[in-house]
């Protein structure tokens, strides 16, 4: 059986300003991506693509660090969502993470 759009993957974000962080809040977040079909191959790029991951559950995948834009201090981070529409893409998916290391 193919892994092909077994998958739905979204990336969703927030933004933490000086101002927010006092509050303990964010002042945006939302979806850069939208869940929708990808392959076995865009979900694992994708959480690749955060760099060191501080957690997962196999299925939302959280970064260590956050992207500063350093005119302004607000930070960005950004988190990856998979889920897996079948058991054979949920047993490819753990397979792939584990051979990638994450």
């Amino acid at each position: 059986m193919t892994t092909k759009n077994l998958f739905l993957l979204g990336i969703s974000y927030d933004i933490v300003t000086e101002e927010s962080s006092q509050e303990g809040d964010v002042s945006e977040s939302g979806w850069e991506r939208e869940k929708s079909p990808a392959t076995l191959r865009e979900c694992l790029d994708a959480v690749k693509a955060l760099g060191g991951i501080d957690f997962h559950d196999g299925e939302s995948f959280y970064p260590c660090d956050a992207s500063i834009d350093y005119m302004t201090g607000d930070s960005r981070r950004e988190y990856v969502h998979v889920q897996c529409l079948s058991d054979s893409a949920e047993r490819a998916w753990m397979k792939a993470l584990k051979i990638a290391g994450i």
